[in-house]
């Protein structure tokens, strides 16, 4: 897919959700949690960041990432706290499919609706399908 095949209102809806999103959110590492992201709008892209809290155990996860076209489409650059590389992933249609080696099978879902945000990852060893490992449902704060 090139970048002419891209529907430029996949990232318009991204930059037109600007804001500061709060929500509970679960996983099967983390458990429970509480979820911030803050998401900015660029002019060719947008930023994403996100942190998961839990009552006693601090800052569980960190996440930076950008959203942009690219040359095969709507792609995610994101860099977390557990890896010490930047993981790249292009959109699939329906999800983040990672576009590299990694040490699991990994995809991203995220959403972004009428001031609603969904952020889910799933992963599993080489060789399987990724499942649904963490998923955040949060709302617009700000």
């Amino acid at each position: 897919m090139g970048t002419t095949d891209v529907d430029p209102s996949a990232l318009e809806s991204w930059q037109r959700a600007a804001g500061t999103y709060w929500g509970p959110g679960d996983g099967a590492e983390s458990g429970p949690f509480a979820g911030r992201v803050e998401v900015v709008a660029r002019p060719e892209a947008v930023e994403l960041d996100y942190e998961a809290w839990a009552p006693g155990r601090g800052l569980l996860h960190r996440e930076r990432a950008v959203l942009a076209v690219g040359p095969h489409g709507l792609q995610l650059a994101t860099a977390i706290s557990e890896l010490p590389d930047e993981l790249r992933f292009v959109h699939d249609g329906i999800r983040f499919e990672l576009i590299a080696d990694a040490p699991y099978a990994m995809a991203v879902a995220l959403d972004v609706v009428d001031g609603s945000l969904s952020w889910a990852w799933y992963w599993a060893a080489i060789g399987q399908a990724p499942v649904l490992q963490s998923r955040l449902r949060a709302a617009r704060a700000i």
